[in-house]
């Protein structure tokens, strides 16, 4: 039996469009606003006193518009204990952040500005507080919901619950659902059918993907795209087989962690061929993801933040003009764009995830100005979202490549060097020819003289059209 709550709200909605070239903007709205040690005191979450709530959010909208973003990646927002991954009720805003409404007037307000929205959805596990495993707990094998989950009732747990219980990656607050199991597929489905009708999202980023049934994800995939034709699905996948899981399931994109490890690391190795074997391999014209696009993102609330991973902070500028012309969709953390640091330590991972005020915005941020002309140029030129991906340069500290499609190119050209490096006239003038480009230069609004070696300053590039 579905709870009246989901069926109440269940009807069917079908829009159509072409998918978005997104660049996304992460929030982790627990950090973000302040509330992530916020659940001590019920009486402070339930009042939501500390720190900010959703509708602070909005304050930011402009600042998204000038990044170019046209989808925000934010979650986990569902009820949880303490970082959002372990839920307690799929159909309630945590408490902590505000409620149903609130966010549905945020996404009203992302809309409004042509903003996508994109849920975290944590279908994998649930918390020991989620309603069915409380059952369980009460009525053990006699429990309704005992094959909801993995559970042994022949053995016993560290917590003595009388059975043990299948969890992920060993975190015994995070107890793994069934999937195999067809009720629990069917309350899940009927659970993102609700957020799309109440919500009107526009996507859904699946924590764990990697270990989730298939067949699971691509029913989830198909229903929600027969409510919504452009509806978008990432799935989330450090390692294993990105190609394999976009076929058998249908979903839009997979998480680019290859590439994420190989844009920082051959930045502080002085070694291109590093993440140049990752292009070439992912996306090139051999590549086995040549036809698919990837989430790409430099760092999340999984991971150290960029800035304190780098060896060298002048590295970050050729480090997101990668990002912002590699195939597939560019995703910034919240806060890193002014360039924020942390890492994670022993305790945990709040460094990653601090509040970020309007404040701390200043106009004359280096790093920030330049994202948003990497962004500017990415949004008004769709082939470095789509395009066909060929090198031409390949050396430690120096990298080119051409971007291709429906016979347009356009050439990026990244010096990791902290002096300048030179390109002869001789090979520019060849690809202005063979490549049929202007000789303009979008990232420094210069045209490119054919009777001069090409300058590229350190730490910097050039993106030729």
């Amino acid at each position: 039996m579905l709870p009246k709550k989901i069926k109440s709200l269940y009807r069917t909605v079908s829009t159509g469009g072409h998918m978005k070239n997104y660049q996304f903007y992460h929030i982790y709205p627990l950090g973000m606003l302040g509330k992530l040690n916020d659940n001590n005191s019920k009486e402070d979450s339930m009042n939501n006193k500390n720190g900010y709530s959703l509708g602070y959010l909005k304050e930011f909208i402009g600042h998204l518009k000038e990044l170019q973003i046209n989808g925000v990646y934010i979650g986990p927002i569902f009820e949880s204990i303490y970082h959002g991954y372990e839920t307690v009720d799929y159909l309630t805003i945590d408490k902590r952040l505000g409620t149903n409404d609130e966010f549905k007037e945020l996404v009203d307000a992302y809309h409004n500005n042509e903003i996508d929205v994109i849920v975290d959805c944590v279908f994998n596990h649930v918390s020991r507080e989620f309603f069915a495993f409380k059952d369980v707990l009460v009525n053990k094998g006699q429990s309704k919901y005992s094959h909801w989950f993995y559970i042994d009732h022949s053995k016993n747990n560290h917590r003595n619950d009388g059975f043990s219980y299948h969890t992920w990656d060993g975190h015994d607050e995070l107890v793994k659902l069934n999937l195999d199991n067809d009720e629990v597929c069917d309350y899940l489905i009927d659970v993102a059918k609700t957020w799309v009708n109440q919500f009107n999202i526009d996507g859904l980023r699946l924590d764990a993907a990697d270990v989730m049934k298939p067949s699971f994800i691509k029913r989830l995939n198909d229903e929600l795209k027969g409510m919504k034709k452009n509806f978008y699905i990432v799935g989330e996948m450090v390692h294993g087989d990105y190609k394999g899981l976009l076929e058998k399931t249908g979903i839009d994109s997979i998480t680019n962690y290859e590439c994420y490890k190989g844009l920082y690391s051959s930045l502080n190795d002085s070694n291109y061929h590093e993440i140049g074997h990752s292009f070439k391999r992912l996306l090139g014209n051999q590549g086995i993801l040549k036809d698919k696009l990837l989430y790409n993102f430099v760092d999340n609330h999984d991971v150290n933040r960029v800035a304190s991973e780098l060896n060298e902070t002048n590295h970050l500028y050729p480090l997101y003009l990668m990002m912002y012309t590699m195939k597939g969709y560019t995703s910034i953390y919240y806060k890193s764009e002014i360039g924020a640091t942390g890492k994670r330590t022993n305790y945990g991972d709040s460094e990653l995830r601090d509040t970020f005020f309007k404040e701390e915005l200043q106009a004359g941020n280096d790093l920030l100005n330049a994202i948003k002309k990497f962004a500017s140029i990415r949004k008004d030129n769709e082939i470095l979202t789509e395009g066909d991906y060929e090198e031409l340069v390949l050396d430690h500290k120096l990298i080119g490549y051409r971007r291709f499609k429906n016979g347009q190119s356009m050439i990026t050209l990244i010096n990791s060097s902290n002096e300048p490096s030179i390109i002869d006239k001789s090979i520019i003038n060849h690809w202005k020819r063979s490549f049929s480009l202007d000789g303009y230069d979008e990232l420094n609004d210069e045209s490119i003289q054919s009777n001069e070696h090409l300058v590229i300053y350190p730490n910097w590039g050039r993106i030729i059209k």
